[in-house]
């Protein structure tokens, strides 16, 4: 059994297992353009600012992230 993705440090939800490798690479690789959804729960409100910039992808360890558009919302 191999993991799909993974839990950062400060995260918890559910962590898919798999022994079919076709899926599991289908599932984490950014060509299958696989929809994913996410919830995130803030200590405080984000700020508008930090809103729009979600919303136009970010820079993170030099990659850039896709835009999230209008998915990003409080």
């Amino acid at each position: 059994m191999n993991p799909v993705g993974r839990l950062d440090k400060d995260s918890s939800g559910l962590l898919l297992m798999t022994n079919d490798g076709v899926l599991g690479y289908a599932i984490v690789n950014p060509e299958s353009h696989l929809e994913k959804e996410y919830e995130v729960n803030l200590v405080a409100p984000a700020l508008p600012g930090q809103l729009k910039r979600m919303g136009e992808g970010l820079s993170l360890d030099g990659h850039r992230t896709p835009a999230c558009g209008d998915q990003a919302r409080e």
